[in-house]
């Protein structure tokens, strides 16, 4: 068995994850002593504030910078991003380099307001579209 932790900000400088390298390293050993294998890292993309390009830039730097260090034994980590669920999300362009990298997997977060019909369309909309969504 193969135990994932689908949700989570352990990105170095990305967010409210880890503030540095070493902090992200630490963060993935308590999960290797939890029993974590592989774990998902996904950083908030607000479609009204972020850019798909930038943002995706952004992990890349992150991570880069964690290839840079001498990592051991630590879970895997896969990227994606924790999207916030918006009306027509469906339509974004770049919306499927948002997944779980390799799969049509989307987190999706759901809104601070009441949800609305146009959302659940967005989520009908995004299965129709081959998307698993997780919320």
């Amino acid at each position: 068995m193969t135990i994932t932790d689908l949700h989570s900000h352990i990105l170095p400088n990305m967010d409210h994850g880890c503030k540095s390298v070493d902090e992200c390293i630490e963060q993935l050993e308590l999960m290797k002593n939890a029993g974590t294998q592989i774990a998902v890292a996904t950083p908030h993309f607000y479609p009204h504030v972020h850019k798909t390009d930038t943002f995706l830039q952004n992990i890349e730097n992150s991570i880069n910078s964690l290839k840079a260090e001498t990592i051991i034994n630590t879970p895997k980590i896969v990227v994606g991003a924790e999207v916030l669920l918006c009306e027509k999300l469906e339509l974004m362009d770049g919306l499927s380099k948002l997944c779980i990298r390799g799969t049509k997997v989307l987190l999706l977060e759901l809104p601070t307001e009441k949800l609305r019909d146009g959302h659940l369309d967005t989520v009908d909309a995004l299965l129709s579209d081959g998307y698993t969504v997780v919320l």
